[in-house]
């Protein structure tokens, strides 16, 4: 399968063909990871962030997840 990028402008709505090639690879991506063919990958830059092991990490994410989506809400509004 080859890789395909594409660069959207902050104000460009995607198209309708490139919501659904989204949709398609995310299916496809989560039926190789139920399958054991693929496996999700961590590093450096990608930690693996576990609320058991990594507590502080954790929380720390999810209350950035919260500050993005009120962000995201408040402009929305």
């Amino acid at each position: 399968m080859a890789d395909v990028a594409y660069t959207i402008d902050k104000d460009q709505k995607p198209t309708q063909e490139q919501i659904n090639m989204i949709e398609s690879a995310r299916k496809m991506q989560d039926q190789l990871l139920a399958e054991g063919r693929l496996s999700e990958v961590y590093d450096d830059d990608c930690p693996e962030t576990d609320p058991v092991t990594t507590p502080k990490r954790y929380e720390a994410m999810m209350r950035a997840v919260g500050q993005r989506n009120r962000r995201i809400a408040k402009k929305h509004a």
